[in-house]
């Protein structure tokens, strides 16, 4: 079964009170856990967002208004995960927001799209009860290896490495 790492980065923390989405990622891991395919996209939120958004985010209201609307990238995302296995940190937190961007445009939830989720910081509580579980904490070293900016991309990239690592402790 195909699976797909998954990150987001959104404009808040619940999707019901306003925040949306701004930026997704998605690496796709063959049976080998080699990476694949990538789908890396920002998207405008339809919002302004405040100087600490911004900081906070890395991202400029100039630099996402020049981004397409969820709605131009939801099909898009859609096919890239359609019947796969999703693999995510904190997965009830993106699949809220991803839930809340599709079910605006009318569009099945993301439990719809895929035939099912691996929520890594879930998988890291109950195979090491003790320690934090933050996604840096739990890529560890990798976090020294990879250079560039914060984002989704790799988010995506621990995630998979993450998920690799637990599954070949269990």
């Amino acid at each position: 079964m195909q699976k797909i790492a998954l990150a987001i980065e959104t404009t808040g923390l619940a999707p019901y009170s306003g925040a949306r989405l701004v930026e997704f990622a998605c690496i796709e891991l063959d049976d080998r856990g080699e990476f694949g395919r990538v789908l890396h996209r920002r998207v405008n939120p339809e919002m302004v967002l405040s100087t600490e958004d911004e900081k906070s985010l890395g991202l400029t209201n100039e630099e996402l208004s020049e981004q397409p609307i969820f709605s131009e990238v939801a099909d898009e995302l859609a096919e890239f995960i359609e019947g796969s296995e999703l693999i995510m940190h904190n997965a009830p937190f993106a699949l809220g927001f991803l839930d809340h961007e599709f079910s605006l445009l009318g569009k099945n939830p993301v439990s719809g799209i895929c035939v099912g989720v691996i929520d890594i910081m879930a998988m890291a509580k109950e195979l090491r009860p003790e320690g934090r579980y933050t996604l840096e904490a739990l890529a560890g070293k990798l976090t020294e290896f990879l250079t560039g900016p914060v984002g989704p991309l790799r988010d995506a990239i621990f995630t998979a490495e993450v998920y690799l690592s637990l599954t070949v402790a269990r």
